[in-house]
């Protein structure tokens, strides 16, 4: 009877054991081909109130990625550099292009002129014209300085960049005016309950105590697809394992070699492997204690792997399921299965 029930024990734990292996290497498809269509995904460009513009936004794989800063001239591996200071990672790049029309005309008039100041010592001087007389200063060049006002168009307005004055009766008749400009790029970042972001940005100009805003002609961010990695990163658990034990010696020969055995298990794991930090995807050489309570013995044991498959359930985002192995203080092996919160 009793090497019937284990047989029944034994099958039924190879038979879960194996819906387990199932669904973690599903899920992994999943998670894969989850990757895949976020790659693919596009959130188009949109322009907003208020010179408030939606970037586009996208996944990216690491190469393409990589690919995208350069084509924007950016060293990635001096920005990783600092943020290595911070424990952080380089996630997204913003790329925003804001255009002027530009302008070429000629023959335009003076924006303004000014008289030339007076000097009795060095009047202003005509010059003589071919046929020998004085010639006339038809357009008030030598007896006035001429204005020219510089501005940088956009959709319906001019951002004024400066002034430019000509005075003819100096041997460098140039002067320049630029005026001081402030640049600002507001950006608000979202984030989704999926963790993907969303970015939208403003582009102003600043100039003579006014503000100019710039429309956006091109709004781009895109991001890395989350990639998991390993991390030394311990996590408590607080478990229940259900699996049998085996008697590696008895005193009595009548005592069975193998029983049904349920414990609670209390470990810490060392290594993660997943996207983030926060109840991540795998948990790895969990070890800790636990109590049988068919043997009212305490017992060590080991959590080689467990697999959040709360993730896949609603509201319960940090359930892990593994084996569990251990031996207790009479020297019975255990082996089995546990479910697993995370604390």
């Amino acid at each position: 009877m009793n090497e019937t029930k284990m047989k029944i024990v034994l099958g039924a734990a190879l038979v879960l054991l194996l819906l387990a292996v199932g669904f973690i290497i599903k899920q992994q498809w999943d998670g894969n081909q989850q990757r895949k269509a976020l790659s693919q995904q596009v959130v188009e460009m949109k322009q907003l109130q208020d010179g408030v513009v939606r970037s586009q936004s996208k996944y990216l794989t690491k190469k393409d990625f990589d690919d995208f800063a350069k084509d924007m001239d950016i060293d990635l591996e001096t920005i990783q550099d600092d943020l290595d200071n911070f424990n952080a990672d380089i996630k997204g790049l913003n790329k925003i292009v804001a255009s002027s029309k530009g302008i070429r005309v000629t023959g335009i008039g003076s924006s303004n002129t000014s008289p030339r100041p007076k000097n009795p010592n060095n009047p202003p001087q005509l010059p003589t014209c071919p046929d020998g007389t004085v010639c006339k200063d038809q357009f008030g060049y030598l007896t006035n300085s001429q204005m020219l006002g510089l501005h940088e168009p956009f959709n319906d307005f001019n951002v004024p960049l400066g002034s430019i004055k000509f005075e003819a009766w100096k041997s460098k008749p140039w002067s320049i005016n630029i005026h001081s400009r402030k640049y600002v790029v507001s950006t608000v970042l979202g984030q989704d309950e999926n963790g993907k972001h969303y970015v939208h940005n403003r582009f102003k100009i600043g100039v003579s105590g006014k503000e100019y805003i710039i429309p956006i002609e091109q709004s781009e961010f895109v991001e890395k697809v989350p990639e998991a990695s390993f991390r030394f990163d311990p996590h408590f658990s607080l478990g229940l394992a259900v699996g049998i034990t085996v008697a590696t010696s008895s005193l009595n020969p009548n005592e069975p070699k193998v029983r049904t055995e349920v414990q609670p298990t209390l470990d810490i794991s060392f290594m993660s492997y997943s996207e983030t930090k926060v109840n991540p995807q795998w948990k790895f050489l969990g070890v800790g204690f636990g109590y049988e309570t068919q043997n009212n013995d305490f017992a060590i044991v080991v959590n080689p792997v467990d697999y959040n498959v709360g993730k896949h359930i609603p509201a319960m985002d940090n359930l892990y399921l593994g084996p569990t192995v251990g031996v207790d203080l009479g020297g019975q092996i255990f082996v089995g299965g546990g479910i697993r919160v995370g604390l």
